[in-house]
């Protein structure tokens, strides 16, 4: 690993928790027709987020971005990479 990413923490959606602020860094291994949702509402590499809630079971999460809450399911965020802003 190069000495930028030792420095950069680097998180999935299940560990993501409430209060986190974090930025997308990539859609990974995500289904094309789920990062076209995504698109729609605003979400695009480089947005921050801010974790509002998760469900007592992780399942789903509730993201503030750019003003607008989110609700993701978590098998479907899965691949979704963030990092801490």
């Amino acid at each position: 690993m190069t000495d930028l990413q030792d420095e950069i923490k680097v998180l999935s959606t299940a560990d993501l928790v409430r209060g986190d602020h974090v930025r997308l860094m990539s859609f990974g291994e995500t289904d094309v027709a789920y990062r076209r949702r995504l698109f729609s509402f605003g979400v695009t590499r480089g947005v921050e987020a801010r974790v509002i809630r998760r469900a007592p079971l992780g399942c789903p999460i509730q993201l503030d971005i750019r003003g607008t809450a989110l609700m993701l399911r978590a098998h479907e965020a899965l691949h979704l990479i963030w990092e801490y802003v």
